[in-house]
């Protein structure tokens, strides 16, 4: 999903491209591909990037092709950032690659990073890098990394997201080295100062013992499967959504964004879409994007385990969602 202003969204579901200009109540079909859109990207309004098949394409305000650039390296694109008009990154298969747009070359911008499971770029050459429990910063465009931040925590197979208001606000969530039982260990940090100051935001309690046993964060999370995806907004609001597998299991979304932390819960109704239902239901781990277009107006995308996209809507922070329906493609 990718925002071009506040009212005019993009988002993908297999090979369909859909498009809203009223803020994300009514969404149509916008462009149709061969092959299906792994991700979404852009800057500003003039077009938006999505990759396709062995393709980078932009598409026009029109629904039409604007250019065509070949991907860097076979493999799926896991994530696309158009960081300026003039500079892209793609993650695929655990790479940076970097775009010069003007000339359509790529370079590798991770280097010997290792497998990356993250990134987010502030311009076309300040970023961040998430390599398991570790978060590496560059200003070189990925010319150079330097390691600013290495998670205490227990073991291997940890993963990682981030998000960041700027480079000064940087969010990283830690997760999956530890787990069972339906729950999974995870820590939230947030990272200023240019990512040399670091504080534990929240965690999964139950496993703070073997996991991360000298980080204590004063904020406890209901969240005990899944945690993320994580959106920021504005200079310093990020939300983090998640599942608790409690009796009364559910999605919840913990925030920041009125100044205080508070989680908000997602009633399992009627008319809630299906892939928030069937987390209950068994072991299937519904994939989910986060976006927000300011810091009231959110959307939850997911998807089922018959592969059937659904999408929440909020306009309160949080606090109530609504389902979103789609036009036909």
């Amino acid at each position: 999903m990718y925002w071009a202003t506040t009212t005019t969204g993009y988002l993908s579901a297999q090979a369909t491209l859909y498009r809203t200009t009223d803020g994300g109540t009514a969404w149509a079909a916008w462009y149709h591909a061969s092959k299906d859109i792994s991700t979404v990207g852009g800057w500003g309004a003039g077009s938006v990037w999505i990759a396709t098949g062995r393709s980078l394409l932009a598409i026009g305000g029109t629904g039409q092709v604007m250019r065509s650039v070949a991907l860097p390296a076979a493999g799926s694109v896991e994530q696309l950032v158009v960081s300026s008009p003039t500079a892209a990154y793609l993650r695929m298969d655990g790479h940076i690659y970097g775009l010069d747009v003007a000339t359509g070359s790529w370079h590798n911008a991770s280097g010997a990073l290792g497998s990356v499971n993250a990134m987010v770029w502030l311009s076309s050459s300040e970023g961040y890098a998430a390599v398991g429990p570790t978060v590496w910063r560059t200003s070189s465009g990925g010319q150079v990394w330097r390691l600013v931040f290495s998670a205490p925590v227990v073991g291997s197979g940890w993963a990682s997201q981030l998000a960041a208001n700027s480079m000064n606000s940087v969010w990283f969530l830690a997760s999956g080295g530890v787990g069972g039982m339906s729950q999974v260990g995870f820590v939230l940090w947030h990272g200023t100062d240019e990512g040399t100051r670091w504080a534990a935001i929240t965690d999964e309690a139950y496993w703070a013992p073997t996991g991360y046993p000298s980080v204590h964060p004063a904020l406890s999370s209901t969240i005990m499967l899944q945690p993320g995806p994580m959106a920021a907004v504005g200079a310093s609001t990020v939300y983090l959504a998640g599942w608790t597998a409690s009796r009364s299991s559910r999605w919840v979304v913990l925030t920041n964004n009125s100044g205080t932390w508070r989680t908000c819960t997602i009633p399992i109704t009627v008319a809630t879409p299906q892939f928030f239902v069937q987390q209950a239901r068994g072991s299937f781990v519904a994939r989910t994007r986060l976006a927000f277009t300011g810091r009231q107006t959110g959307f939850l995308l997911g998807e089922s385990a018959r592969a059937s996209g659904a999408l929440l809507k909020t306009t309160d922070g949080g606090s109530e969602w609504t389902p979103v329906a789609f036009a036909a493609p």
